[in-house]
């Protein structure tokens, strides 16, 4: 049986057109990544981008998440949210990199984008951008770090220091922030999305408070400056590199200050990012699989019939299972706000955060036990699974951020026990 019903999701919430679209990304998996992996491991930066661009362009996911009043696929909504998870799912399972770099793309637009607060002066603005034929590598987020409560000139995102700073000056957003790590793409992106501390110019020079908002940045401004692409252990797809603002000049129109926006870019991400490692988890379940149906133990029967075994195999189900009924079941309370709530309250924040980090976490401890199975084939590099286990783990420290866990934890106490100071 193939993993994809074996391990169940709710099929019959999702519509003909995702299916349709999960089976060609399928196809374009099979056919481009998964049966050419050994070449990968000789030109990867080559082979990925031919392959990320017929994804991107020929299948359509760099124009799926835009309005289609904006040449885009239509799927800006959150009653699409488990439409999504599919797709990604998909991805994940050819190379969570590249699902990754979709992951952030989704959850930078979506500000923007998502109903019911599109916005239709960004959406004019930037959707031929990335709704055209050239392939783009899409927006870099930039979000809060490490923050300390005790400082009262920072301003603060939920205990997390907003490194980048907007003041208005008559029109224009001046945008500054020295250093900066985005989560993707600091190295080639095309559009910036910022969580920024907002504030307006004050009397004698003295600036206001900020204020949490999100604010897009062209990536070719004027005053941006972008170091050299850095190497890193997992993600390989995405070119990450540090990135400065100096009073780079943006227009009014660029800021978006709702209340909540910089909680749904989180929830998206978490969203997304859980798709993806359970895509990567899928792949996973495949070369295990087929490892232990032709494995031999001491010469007397397979290994998968030793029970030993077969428990280390049970967990590894367990983890797969659990993780994608948990990343539906948040897609699923999306899908209807009517019921649940608003999407970017406390309640579905912080729930989103603790899927987000029990799936990361879940599907890293999968990936270990199929490495410690499968001895030193598990590490070796032509079966991919040691790739795996570095793109899982590098989504594993990005949603936690800084500080591990304690960020997302805080959160979750906060809102379960009323915490008040932390």
């Amino acid at each position: 049986m193939k993993a994809d019903t074996l391990f169940f999701y709710p099929k019959e919430l999702i519509d003909k057109e995702t299916q349709s679209l999960a089976l060609s990304i399928r196809q374009w998996a099979d056919k481009e990544v998964i049966a050419n992996r050994l070449k990968f491991l000789e030109n990867y930066r080559q082979l990925v981008e031919n392959s990320r661009k017929k994804l991107a362009m020929d299948i359509g996911l760099q124009q799926m998440i835009w309005p289609e009043d904006y040449g885009g696929g239509g799927f800006n909504s959150y009653k699409r949210s488990i439409s999504i998870v599919r797709v990604l799912e998909e991805v994940g399972r050819a190379d969570p990199g590249i699902g990754f770099m979709f992951a952030a793309n989704f959850s930078s637009y979506a500000p923007m984008v998502m109903e019911p607060h599109i916005d239709k002066d960004l959406c004019a603005q930037f959707a031929p951008m990335f709704c055209g034929k050239e392939l783009k590598t899409g927006g870099s987020l930039i979000l809060p770090g490490a923050g300390d409560i005790d400082n009262k000139d920072e301003t603060l995102f939920l205990g997390r220091t907003i490194q980048v700073a907007a003041t208005l000056e008559d029109d224009e957003w001046v945008i500054n922030g020295k250093g900066l790590r985005p989560l993707n793409s600091g190295a080639s992106a095309e559009l910036f999305c910022i969580v920024c501390a907002s504030a307006y110019g004050g009397k004698g020079g003295k600036k206001a408070k900020g204020i949490p908002s999100i604010i897009y940045v062209p990536g070719d401004s004027k005053g941006i400056k972008r170091g050299k692409a850095f190497k890193k252990t997992g993600l390989h797809a995405d070119k990450n590199a540090d990135v400065s603002f100096n009073n780079v000049r943006v227009p009014k129109a660029y800021m978006v200050k709702r209340d909540g926006a910089v909680k749904g870019v989180y929830l998206w991400l978490n969203l997304c990012m859980s798709a993806t490692c359970i895509g990567s988890l899928m792949n996973v379940y495949e070369i295990i699989k087929d490892w232990v149906d032709v494995r031999v133990i001491k010469g007397k029967g397979l290994i998968k019939e030793n029970p030993l075994d077969a428990a280390v195999l049970a967990e590894i189900a367990e983890d797969i299972t659990l993780s994608r009924m948990l990343t539906y079941n948040l897609a699923n309370i999306m899908t209807k706000p009517e019921v649940y709530g608003s999407l970017e309250q406390d309640r579905v924040f912080a729930l989103a955060e603790m899927i987000g980090m029990r799936v990361a976490s879940s599907a890293l401890h999968a990936i270990n036990r199929t490495m410690e199975l499968m001895g030193s084939a598990g590490y070796a590099t032509e079966w991919n699974l040691e790739k795996h286990w570095r793109d899982v783990k590098t989504i594993q420290s990005y949603l936690c951020g800084i500080g591990a866990n304690v960020p997302v934890s805080m959160d979750i106490a906060r809102l379960f026990f009323d915490c008040k100071e932390i």
